[in-house]
């Protein structure tokens, strides 16, 4: 995101403090209004028109919680990052509790302050993007992984530089960099799949870059490949750490020059074709053994996305079982109720090897399988192969031998294990609400729910 001419509103009785931060904001591009008072708070935001503001809280004539209301009354939408020169976690909750985006202390130095109000514009700023993606092809979740996702794919889909997505097997990639073409400039162009090791080695070249007439033995025809049906468009090249070093090279050649031959051929083809390069693998070991060429990887790495795995992102995992639960039933004609709240925390403290792709044919065995109306845990099959994976408690036991911790040890509840890891995050952040939000991949409004629903005390 670019920030000049992004307008910010500081509300502060300490001047001092507004000018140095006007100073700071304005050397990034910022157009900035410093405000020592709340009176008149809504008409001054109403005829700025600000992208932010900042607002301090604690304030002469009135608490900043109680300007807050009133901006949020007046102007519900408009983000509000509160500052202060102290940290305290009852007022970091009532904050966000009131509506506010953040809460900033005054205590960072310029440039770390910077950054938290940058990475609010950039959030907001996503926002708008994230509803254009998903005209195109949705990415489920509303996590902190989900969004950092978006954010990258909204980066990325504007230029033609090619994009390497980095993740484990069953995380999504191929829909991804389908998102990726259909949000860029070359949507109306064809987007090519080309799963490499799906394919022998001895065809694969010809695949990907097409043979002439009598080439090989075969050859009966001349044959456009892969390359020449993308052009103008999209090419994704699902598992590219399987390509040999011959195959590697001509790929290279392409990103490079941008030309090719058919096999067989002595006719240089042009090609205008954007690369998307996708492995589940460890790239940088196969450059250090000779396996994937150094070169390659730095060219197919100006743009890499992490896709993290589904454990990572277990706030989504009710949003991905309503959507596949929505899909199957009404392919199958079957109608259930929501499912109970043991089965919804056992499949979501379930660890997911395969990722999404596991949840998704976990899902639709159980439709198919399930009677009707009602699932229960044993209409779910885990694909991990784990004995105890249709029970409950095993299950929820299973989540910790993945994500080890000192206190998930032992035969304990779903209920302990929430409780001990919230109070692990919490310890490891010094209660910092943002990062500990972070650390567990969910909301910070998830967060609070649930700490109260634990009776955990920020002070504690």
């Amino acid at each position: 995101m670019i920030f000049i001419s992004t307008k910010i509103i500081v509300l502060d009785d300490d001047v001092s403090f507004c000018s140095v931060l006007s100073v700071i904001l304005e050397k990034k591009g910022c157009i900035v209004k410093c405000l020592n008072t709340s009176e008149r708070i809504t008409q001054h935001i109403k005829e700025f028109k600000p992208n932010l503001i900042l607002l301090d809280v604690v304030l002469p004539e009135r608490s900043g919680l109680e300007v807050l209301a009133e901006i949020k009354l007046a102007i519900p939408n408009i983000p509000v990052v509160m500052i202060s020169n102290r940290e305290d976690s009852k007022l970091v909750v009532a904050a966000m509790k009131a509506g506010a985006y953040d809460y900033i202390p005054k205590t960072l130095d310029p440039e770390d302050l910077w950054d938290k109000i940058k990475d609010t514009l950039e959030i907001e700023d996503i926002k708008s993007t994230e509803k254009d993606l998903k005209t195109y092809s949705p990415i489920l979740g509303n996590s902190y992984a989900a969004k950092n996702l978006i954010k990258m794919i909204s980066k990325v889909s504007q230029t033609d530089a090619p994009v390497f997505l980095r993740g484990e097997s069953g995380t999504g990639k191929s829909l991804i960099a389908e998102t990726i073409h259909n949000y860029s400039r070359r949507k109306g162009k064809p987007f090519v799949t080309i799963n490499c090791p799906a394919i022998p080695a001895t065809l694969l070249e010809s695949e990907l870059f097409g043979h002439e007439k009598g080439s090989f033995t075969g050859a009966i025809r001349t044959k456009e490949g892969k390359f020449e049906i993308a052009e103008g468009g999209t090419i994704f090249l699902d598992e590219i750490g399987d390509l040999s070093i011959d195959l590697q090279v001509k790929i290279l050649r392409i990103i490079q020059n941008k030309e090719f031959e058919r096999v067989g051929g002595l006719k240089t083809i042009k090609t205008n074709v954007r690369i998307i390069a996708a492995t589940n693998g460890d790239v940088e070991t196969a450059v250090k053994s000779g396996r994937f060429r150094e070169d390659l990887f730095y060219r197919l790495n100006v743009l890499p996305i992490y896709i993290p795995a589904l454990r990572d992102r277990k706030d989504d995992i009710p949003i991905f079982i309503e959507h596949f639960m929505g899909v199957f039933s009404k392919r199958e004609n079957k109608k259930f109720n929501k499912l109970s709240t043991e089965v919804m925390d056992a499949l979501c403290n379930y660890p997911w090897p395969g990722n999404i792709r596991e949840l998704e044919n976990v899902l639709e065995r159980a439709v198919i399988l399930g009677k009707e109306p009602e699932l229960t845990i044993s209409d779910f099959n885990f694909a991990s192969g784990s004995k105890s994976a249709g029970n409950y408690e095993a299950v929820a036991r299973q989540t910790t031998v993945s994500s080890p911790s000192p206190y998930s040890s032992g035969n304990v509840s779903l209920k302990d294990i929430e409780y001990r890891n919230l109070l692990d995050a919490l310890q490891k952040t010094s209660g910092n609400m943002s990062q500990t939000a972070k650390l567990l991949g969910i909301s910070r409004d998830t967060l609070y729910r649930r700490m109260k629903k634990h009776g955990i005390g920020l002070k504690s």
